[in-house]
């Protein structure tokens, strides 16, 4: 399905930058630990700078966790019916086929969660202590997936504090899976700590620019559209299940994690999209709880079609907003037939298209507009020119399409390309794309300036995310000092 129909839209924004941080494989970046790139860096070995290879990734990650699902209902005492349901509630809530669209953090990171609480189910049925190993482990992958990987740890454990499973922390096994974690983790943490703790500034700043504050209401309302509404039919009593049903005392830990990670997340009002790797479990055990309730009726097998039918046939009618099936004018039609609402990512502005699709156009098209401007120099001073950019997508837009155009690498000071510096230009010629005029005289400040800034194009898109139009190009000459002394300024994130 992914592979079928995800192509349809080009190369998300953060692709190009992920193909960047492999290129430049460490073991932290300013905005995430490593996870991303190493996959990235596998993929582009393998595949070269291919949209396929690089959404083959993602896809198997979204087949894994609808897989997983299936388990993890086993796992709670479903049959096949379950197990089934589980599998294809994953597959019809919109937000995971979307989000298994593209390679990004969230993927891994709910792949990861998924196999997690996988394991931790097995150890809470009675399983081999051993698994705290692999848990650890898994754990541990987590980390160096996202950040948010620590509230998924502090959850389980408060979690397993306030019940009855207490008991198992008095056994070293669930220490000995925490050492494997940090282990894992460690290289992440040494980055962090050698680098001055970059993403803690970088947290600070998205916290409060970037993050669209959400009351517990919206939050709310945010998961239940995103997760195809009709799915509440599981997710909502396969929660009450965990917590109150028949094996509460066995599984209660597990529905008190999934509470605590939806309260922190809530209430830090966070980005909705944070709370989702919980909802493969919770799917999972209401697949279990409705095949147990199907049992009080003489025609179960009527009420378990039915329920299938609701859930396949909501899911199906939603798919052309979460995988890009549909051209972009018959997508606007029937996004305003259906009429959902915005998902709510990010601070932004209003957008003819939801930011994930949006993000998928224009690239090509800038990098080309640039390469006019760029062609248009003397040879000269071609040689000398760098290209600077506002933020990571534009810069990865270059770096992505500039073999293709003949344009040098891109430059920004945006999160990690910062750190990748200025590549040796002096900053005797410059383009920029992204800075009006005094934007970027306000960024050189009073010590710094061009002999001469010039609007060269405006760059624009129909379909783009609404500041990535009407972008002026300017072409700068004349810098009053060298590039790398004044490359400090131009940071940000």
């Amino acid at each position: 399905l992914e592979l079928t129909f995800g192509l349809n839209y080009g190369i998300f924004r953060d692709e190009m930058y992920f193909f960047q941080c492999g290129e430049h494989l460490d073991f932290g970046y300013v905005d995430h630990p490593p996870m991303v790139a190493l996959i990235a860096r596998l993929s582009s070995t393998l595949f070269g700078y291919s949209l396929i290879g690089l959404r083959l990734w993602p896809a198997l990650l979204g087949a894994a966790t609808v897989l997983m699902s299936a388990a993890i209902a086993r796992e709670l005492g479903g049959g096949r019916f379950a197990q089934g349901l589980a599998a294809t509630a994953i597959l019809t809530a919109s937000f995971f086929p979307a989000i298994f669209g593209t390679h990004c953090i969230p993927a891994i990171e709910i792949a990861l969660w998924t196999a997690a609480f996988g394991v931790l189910t097995r150890i809470l049925k009675g399983g081999s202590p051993l698994l705290w190993l692999l848990f650890g482990a898994i754990a541990g992958l987590g980390l160096e997936t996202k950040l948010s990987g620590l509230v998924f740890g502090s959850a389980v454990v408060a979690a397993l504090l306030l019940t009855k499973q207490r008991r198992r922390l008095a056994t070293a096994w669930p220490y000995l899976g925490g050492a494997v974690a940090l282990v894992v983790f460690l290289p992440h943490v040494v980055w962090q700590m050698a680098n001055g703790w970059p993403t803690l500034t970088f947290i600070g700043l998205t916290m409060k620019y970037s993050i669209n504050p959400l009351s517990p209401l919206e939050f709310a309302s945010q998961i239940w559209r995103a997760l195809n509404p009709l799915t509440v039919l599981l997710w909502l009593p396969g929660l009450l299940y965990l917590l109150f049903g028949k094996e509460r005392e066995k599984y209660r830990a597990l529905g008190l994690a999934v509470v605590i990670v939806l309260a922190v997340f809530t209430l830090q009002r966070s980005k909705f999209y944070y709370v989702m790797p919980v909802f493969p479990l919770a799917l999972a055990a209401g697949a279990v709880a409705w095949e147990g309730f199907s049992e009080r009726f003489r025609n179960r097998t009527v009420v378990r079609a039915l329920l299938a039918a609701v859930i396949l046939l909501s899911g199906a009618a939603l798919m052309p907003l979460a995988i890009p099936i549909l051209p972009p004018a018959e997508y606007l039609a029937y996004e305003n037939a259906i009429n959902l609402g915005d998902m709510k990512y990010e601070r932004t502005r209003e957008l003819v298209l939801p930011l994930h699709y949006a993000d998928r156009f224009g690239w090509r098209e800038m990098a080309g507009e640039l390469a006019r401007v760029y062609r248009s120099l003397p040879e000269a001073e071609r040689a000398a020119c760098a290209i600077v950019t506002s933020n990571y997508g534009e810069a990865g837009a270059i770096d992505h399409f500039g073999a293709e155009y003949g344009l040098p690498p891109g430059l920004s000071g945006h999160n990690s390309y910062w750190f990748w510096g200025t590549h040796g230009f002096s900053g005797e010629v410059m383009i920029f794309i992204g800075y009006g005029a005094d934007n970027l005289k306000e960024v050189l400040g009073e010590d710094y300036s061009f002999e001469s800034i010039e609007t060269a194009a405006v760059f624009d898109h129909p379909y783009a995310r609404e500041f990535e139009r009407n972008l002026p190009i300017l072409v700068c000459r004349g810098l009053n000092a060298p590039l790398d002394e004044v490359w400090p300024r131009f940071r940000h994130y």
